[in-house]
């Protein structure tokens, strides 16, 4: 007979990414384990875990790296119930290394005899066959909820793109959606980057053939996120003239600020979590930063400190008042210049946050 979860009904062993949400609608299993190498679909399918942990109360959020000479006591002591007061939490066990003896004891006796206000997921890079045999797998397996994620078919990538079109409100033809495929040549991230620029030109509707080219066969030296990119490298000569040119082309300042607000938001988080003695791998795991950007956030966050990026944050704030009418608007465009160019240098605060590389 399957053990219960958290919510009394019967586990799942094995879910596919598909059944995630809707398991999450009928049940909470007491551990999850999401596995694979396809970066943006195991950090969506924890992302659905998060949400779902916050919006059924479980408040707290405690994170554990799996590396060599990692305390395993740590993690005892966040899923024992030895409070009376301890908040619901969800703990997350990143796998950066192979499991210990003694690791693998503690997850199975965990997956055993689970807290019950504790939510534990486990991440880890694609499972072979070998690690699929080992105790604390099927223990999971048994008592758990194990979602393998695998990589996306070039055969099945169009309905894919496709999808991800719905979700933000675009449509397009067959063409379209070929054009899409062909241009991400199998990476997703490449292909979610794509959508993300022509829900940003376009809105939500139908997109032409047409409209798909110009995005995906422009290489945009003066683009938006060309420009952020610049702006993060610190290349303030080159960022100026970009700025100039997509003030000539009529871009709107909308988008313009969009993208370094967002981006700052992401690195005063960062910026906080290492003041407080996270490592720099940890942080930008944990902000999602793709793996072809983290030199470039590297560099910012070497440039800057938590002052002066929230304070970076604030000015963008300001501009958004802007642009909402609440001030001169024909400050507009020199408030946009003065922001991009203040975060492309470096700050005149020398109280700098030191970048822990290596969690020690």
């Amino acid at each position: 007979m399957r053990p219960k979860n958290l919510s009394g009904a019967v586990a799942i062993m094995k879910i596919q990414i598909q059944q995630l949400s809707q398991h999450l609608t009928e049940k909470t299993a007491p551990i999850y384990l999401i596995s694979g190498d396809e970066f943006l679909l195991v950090q969506e399918a924890c992302d659905t875990v998060r949400q779902h942990a916050i919006t059924t109360g479980y408040s707290e959020r405690e994170t554990f790296y799996i590396e060599p000479g990692f305390s395993w006591e740590s993690f005892i002591t966040s899923t024992s119930n030895l409070s009376l007061f301890s908040e619901r939490s969800l703990i997350e066990l990143h796998l950066k290394s192979k499991l210990t003896d003694t690791g693998s004891k503690i997850l199975q006796n965990y997956a055993k005899k689970p807290t019950s206000d504790k939510i534990v997921l486990i991440i880890a890079d694609k499972l072979d066959a070998s690690q699929q045999k080992t105790a604390w797998f099927k223990a999971i397996d048994t008592y758990g909820v194990v979602i393998p994620i695998w990589p996306i078919d070039f055969s099945q990538l169009p309905l894919w793109i496709n999808k991800r079109l719905q979700q933000t409100g675009l449509k397009t033809d067959g063409h379209g959606i070929k054009l899409l495929a062909d241009h991400a040549a199998g990476n997703l991230l490449a292909a979610a980057q794509e959508i993300e620029k022509l829900r940003l030109l376009y809105g939500s509707g139908n997109l032409t053939a047409n409209q798909i080219i110009t995005v995906i066969t422009d290489n945009a030296r003066f683009n938006v996120f060309n420009l952020l990119d610049t702006a993060l490298a610190g290349k303030t000569g080159l960022l100026i003239r970009m700025l100039d040119n997509l003030k000539a082309e009529g871009t709107e300042p909308t988008i313009i600020l969009w993208a370094i607000a967002r981006e700052l938001r992401s690195l005063v988080n960062m910026s906080f979590a290492i003041k407080k003695g996270s490592s720099l791998d940890q942080v930008m795991t944990q902000n999602n930063v793709w793996s072809t950007r983290k030199a470039l956030t590297k560099q910012a966050l070497l440039r800057h400190n938590l002052t002066s990026l929230q304070n970076l944050l604030k000015h963008a704030a300001h501009i958004d008042c802007i642009i909402k009418g609440a001030d001169n608007q024909r400050l507009l465009w020199h408030e946009l210049y003065k922001v991009y160019i203040q975060f492309a240098q470096t700050t005149t605060n020398k109280n700098s946050i030191p970048i822990i590389t290596k969690q020690q």
